[in-house]
């Protein structure tokens, strides 16, 4: 038996040998028939790019040529000549002479010329926005704070403190007169009996404070001679 199966793998082997053998020689065979119908054709580089049209020329130099210039025309001057030249400095008795009362011409529609208003020393400045019809009076020396606590005491004062109160009246009594007090009293009367009364007790402290001292009474001793004095 084992020498039956030695016959047979030597035989497989045998016939392996002989099939590779078989197939190289027939590729070799195929490659060759191949090489004889088509011939092996070397192209030329210049075939495949194509030929080169570039062509590498020198530049002539140019001479230089001599262009004339055209010289710009000059253009009028727009503006009028100075036909008169005025110092820098006005002496005192010119300016004198130019603000005179006597010497201001009535303006274009005017019958009478301009007076000026002499303000005395001390006196307040007018202030012209105040002279225009239709204008409102302007709170002065308020801050945000104090018209906001003023608005809330106005609307409730029961939590509100002395102090908070004096405060609230100072602020009401600087922003009478204006929109904004009309828009406070305007339409409730128990509110505006509130900020009456608020405005009555700043009023109240103000006074008391401006009020002068009485003077103190000076006592004279019995026993006072002015002969002690002298």
């Amino acid at each position: 038996m084992t020498t039956f199966i030695t016959l047979c793998v030597a035989g497989y082997l045998l016939w392996t040998a002989a099939y590779l053998l078989y197939e190289r020689h027939e590729r070799r065979k195929r490659q060759r028939e191949s090489e004889e119908t088509l011939p092996r054709k070397v192209a030329d580089a210049e075939d495949i790019l194509g030929k080169s049209t570039f062509s590498l020329c020198h530049s002539t130099p140019q001479v230089p040529e001599k262009t004339e210039t055209v010289k710009p025309e000059v253009e009028a001057d727009t503006f009028a000549t100075e036909s008169e030249r005025y110092p820098k400095v006005v002496s005192a008795d010119e300016l004198d002479a130019l603000f005179a009362e006597g010497g201001l011409e009535p303006v274009e529609g005017q019958d009478e010329p301009m007076e000026y208003r002499d303000t005395e020393a001390g006196e307040p400045p007018i202030d012209e926005d105040e002279m225009l019809e239709g204008h409102a009076p302007k709170a002065a020396g308020l801050r945000f704070e104090d018209m906001g606590l003023a608005v809330r005491v106005a609307m409730d004062d029961r939590t509100a403190t002395e102090a908070e109160r004096q405060q609230a009246g100072r602020a009401l009594a600087e922003l009478k007169g204006t929109p904004m007090f009309d828009q406070l009293t305007a339409g409730d009367a128990e509110r505006e009996r509130r900020i009456a009364s608020l405005i009555e007790l700043h009023l109240a402290d103000y006074r008391r404070i401006r009020q002068p001292e009485p003077p103190a009474e000076s006592i004279v001793p019995g026993d006072f001679s002015i002969d002690d004095i002298v």
